[in-house]
């Protein structure tokens, strides 16, 4: 049975995303469709249960669309995302004065962390994610997992 992403639960959460003329309908469902394949129904092992559970889904939610957002406006000539990922410039200069963001170099639990880092959404679940678990969240829900999340 697949699941159905509740967008007018998420949208009443989340309003900033219920203007279609800046995040289109399809877009927000999909990254909802595509934020449920990470935070499915409650697991052993995953330390949230309802309701955070579902804040988390429609937080990872709001984050991946976002990212859409702002790589499709890149992608059409928006921004500049120098060696960056979508939404987020690794390179800047304005004037005389430039920045630098150095992401990870090797597939860390930092680099889930990084990619969560890129939208005030990502980085709150961040924080939802530390508050609620004292040992980390695993990819395969077992403490024995490679890849620890928090």
């Amino acid at each position: 049975m697949q699941r159905i992403f509740p967008i007018e639960e998420f949208l009443a959460s989340f309003p900033e995303f219920s203007d279609e003329t800046v995040y289109k309908r399809p877009y927000v469902q999909s990254a909802g469709q595509r934020a449920m394949m990470h935070i499915g129904n409650a697991l052993s092992g995953f330390p949230l249960q309802e309701p955070q559970r579902t804040y988390a889904l429609f937080l990872l939610s709001a984050h991946i669309a976002a990212l859409t957002k702002q790589g499709l406006e890149n992608a059409s000539g928006g921004g500049d995302t120098t060696g960056g990922l979508a939404g987020m410039a690794f390179k800047a200069t304005v004037g005389s004065v430039s920045v630098e963001t150095t992401k990870p170099n090797s597939f860390t639990s930092d680099d889930f962390s990084f990619w969560l880092s890129q939208t005030q959404y990502g980085r709150e679940l961040l924080a939802l994610f530390d508050a609620h678990s004292e040992n980390g969240i695993f990819l395969n829900t077992s403490e024995d997992s490679v890849r620890d999340l928090v």
